[in-house]
């Protein structure tokens, strides 16, 4: 059993595990998606720091600027820090056989979610599909997806 994780935790097996999984499920809504957290995150701390502006009455162009700077960076930082510490506990903390299995499957769900490749074989054949129609400008709108 321990000679099957040897095998299927090695970078290139969670890549084509993952491949497959994205193939199969793409992204669903119902399934939690890294992405949909960042843009949560990006809500309320744009709403948080919009909030600091009007209590220091200093809402101009150049203090917008430099909160929406301030806003990228935060959120680099926090998914860069969230990631990194997700990736080191699944690198090199040694679990149990079991756990380990269940951490690999996360490994291949996370890795799965930057690819999606399904979704754009959907839009893809949107595309070609209003083009086929001859409808130029919903071709373009889903071009655009």
């Amino acid at each position: 059993m321990a000679e099957i994780y040897e095998l299927l935790s090695r970078p290139y097996s969670v890549l084509i595990l993952a491949f497959i999984l994205d193939l199969c499920l793409g992204d669903p809504e119902w399934l939690p998606h890294p992405v949909r957290f960042i843009g949560w995150a990006i809500g309320r701390i744009e709403n948080f720091l919009r909030n600091i502006l009007k209590v220091m009455e200093q809402r101009s162009h150049i203090t917008e600027r430099i909160a929406g700077a301030l806003l990228v960076l935060i959120v680099i930082f926090l998914t860069f820090v969230i990631f990194y510490f997700v990736n080191f506990s699944f690198s090199f903390i040694h679990y149990s056989l079991f756990t380990s299995f269940v951490l690999l499957l996360m490994m291949v769900y996370l890795t799965s979610t930057t690819l999606a490749v399904k979704g754009l074989i959907g839009s893809a054949r949107d595309v070609i599909k209003a083009l086929a129609d001859k409808n130029i400008n919903d071709a373009r709108i889903k071009v655009g997806r």
